[in-house]
């Protein structure tokens, strides 16, 4: 009797995995880090495109041209997309590196988890391991998705409160060792990348020009400046960013990210071609 419940156990959990090959999931949840990376590194699609970020990143998410990736991780930047590719192996033949929070420290925490553990190999043969195909989270996503009604929520101009706190935040003296550290291994990173006949471009989402020149983002964007600004890096420059509007001084408003992702995207189709 146990060896008949152990083979209908295996025989249902092999089905399970040939059904989620066969019929994946449409997507990972937006904001979940672990189920996004997990698509990328296990996921056998090959991408133009990827884009690395922080969390601003993922309001151009449904304005992105098929083939491209959004990596993207709230509270942490760029440095962390980048580090997650060059672990992964992946070749995309750009990667486009939101400029703004480079500074940011790279999530150690996740990359621990992606890339060490026993069933990091398993997972990329047996899709059943993957947090966004376990059933929980297949049952979650489906009553999220039934819930979902569409709202439309009315732009809304800089709130004060929230825009005088991220001023006060992006004005302190950095700590220049730290930084410069952390721009040595970022650095290192992109110079893997181009080894592996990788292209990349840097670009700047729009934030309240109280911020746009803060402190911390003005030595930032001298420091990337010196180091990337010529070939073989490029630039995504423009875009009139005070014709854009925020929420909070770095998010923007649905409208604004709209029109946003639209100007990025006829950048990034001009450098494709």
């Amino acid at each position: 009797m146990v060896i008949i419940s152990l083979a209908a156990s295996l025989s249902l959990f092999a089905l399970y995995n040939l059904c989620l090959c066969a019929f994946p999931p449409v997507a990972y949840r937006r904001h979940d880090p672990v189920e996004r990376c997990e698509e990328f590194v296990y996921g056998s699609r090959k991408h133009e495109a990827v884009l690395v970020g922080s969390g601003l990143l993922g309001q151009l998410e449904s304005g992105l041209s098929q083939g491209f990736f959004n990596l993207c991780f709230p509270y942490f930047g760029s440095t962390t997309g980048v580090e997650i590719i060059v672990l992964s192996q992946k070749k995309p033949d750009w990667i486009f590196i939101e400029a703004n929070y480079i500074f940011k420290e790279t999530d150690k925490n996740l990359i621990v988890k992606l890339f060490t553990g026993p069933w990091r190999k398993i997972k990329r043969f047996v899709p059943a391991f993957r947090k966004k195909n376990r059933p929980v989270a297949l049952l979650r996503n489906a009553l999220g998705y039934l819930k979902k009604t569409k709202k439309t929520t009315p732009a809304r101009l800089a709130d004060g409160d929230e825009l005088e706190r991220f001023i006060r935040i992006y004005n302190q003296p950095p700590d220049l060792a730290r930084l410069e550290d952390h721009l040595e291994k970022f650095k290192t990173n992109l110079n893997t990348m181009r080894s592996r006949g990788c292209r990349i471009a840097f670009f700047e989402m729009p934030v309240h020009e109280s911020l746009r020149h803060s402190r911390l983002f003005e030595w930032q964007r001298q420091r990337l400046n010196e180091i990337f600004a010529r070939e073989p890096y490029h630039w995504i420059t423009g875009g009139q960013q005070n014709e854009y509007q925020t929420i909070d001084g770095i998010h923007l408003t649905e409208e604004s990210a709209a029109r946003y992702t639209g100007y990025l995207m006829q950048e990034v189709r001009t450098l494709l071609t």
